[in-house]
Parts: C-alpha cells; sequence; structure tokens
C-alpha cells in the first residue's frame, strides 16, 4: 500500500465517521431521562437507602452527639453515666527488618504485634504516599499510639 492509497483510505474512513455522526445526531430519537425529586428518592429508597433532608440529618447527627456524652444529668438532677470504653491498651514493638522483607511481611508483622489494626489500609497507605520503596533496613521502636504516617516515617528514616 503506497502513500497515496493510504490517504485515500483514511480520508474514507474521516468522510464515513462525519456522515455517521451526522446522522446520529440530526435524525435518530434520543432520550432524555428525567426524574422528578419524588420519582428520585422511590428510586433511591427501592435500593434501600433512607433519603432526608440536610436539616434532618444534622439534627440527628447532633442527637447522636449528645447521646455520647459520658455524663447526662436528668430532669431531677440526678446524674445518669454512661458505661466508657476502656482505654486500648498500649502496644510497643522492636520491629527488625531485615534483607529480603517484603512490605507485606513488615505490615504482617506489626498486625500480629498489634501496632495496626488493619493490614489492608496501613499496606494501602505506604502505597498511596510512596513509601513502600523507602523502608530501610534496621530495628526500629513502633507503638500502637502512632498513626500511619509516623510509623512510615521510622521505619522510611524520613
Amino acid at each position: 500500500m503506497d502513500k497515496r492509497s493510504l490517504r485515500a483510505f483514511a480520508t474514507g474512513i474521516i468522510f464515513a465517521l462525519g456522515i455517521m455522526g451526522t446522522f446520529y445526531y440530526s435524525f435518530l430519537p434520543h432520550e432524555t431521562t428525567s426524574f422528578s425529586k419524588q420519582a428520585a428518592k422511590v428510586q433511591v429508597e427501592k435500593s434501600g437507602y433512607v433519603v432526608m433532608k440536610k436539616n434532618e440529618y444534622t439534627a440527628l447527627k447532633n442527637k447522636a452527639s449528645l447521646n455520647k456524652s459520658p455524663s447526662v444529668t436528668g430532669k431531677k438532677g440526678t446524674a445518669e453515666t454512661k458505661t466508657e470504653e476502656p482505654a486500648k491498651k498500649e502496644y510497643s514493638y522492636r520491629l527488625e527488618i531485615k534483607s529480603g522483607m517484603t512490605t507485606e511481611d513488615i505490615v504482617h508483622e506489626l498486625a500480629v504485634q498489634k501496632i495496626i489494626e488493619n493490614e489492608k489500609e496501613f499496606t494501602f497507605f505506604l502505597t498511596q504516599h510512596h513509601y513502600e520503596s523507602k523502608v530501610q533496613l534496621g530495628n526500629f521502636e513502633v507503638t500502637s499510639s502512632m498513626d500511619y504516617e509516623q510509623i512510615a516515617r521510622i521505619i522510611t528514616k524520613q
């Protein structure tokens, strides 16, 4: 196929696409889907969701936060104390990163030692912030009270 034939073929394709596009947008009927607010609400509720106005949501959220307060005074002046969750126990661990360990090995070890709660979340965090390729060999002191950023900075010596 020479240059001239190739150009003619390309021109034919462009011309055919132009004709098809013109026909599609000019002569074919196009459906417009428009939901009324009520129809949209019914559709969402059929899917198992609850629909409420923003002010209703805010009021419900405020009511829930009031229920979480540690002590509430009743009408007769008596204090009803809610049971508080026991403080989380803090774990400390000396992590040893050796040659050949993968990021998954390190994350698994941290989870086993209860330094992190969720392996997948921490692995995602390391990948998202480009820490997985910067992990250094050595011994590192980590605790369960540290957040992901602090742990990542320690094991990457940043």
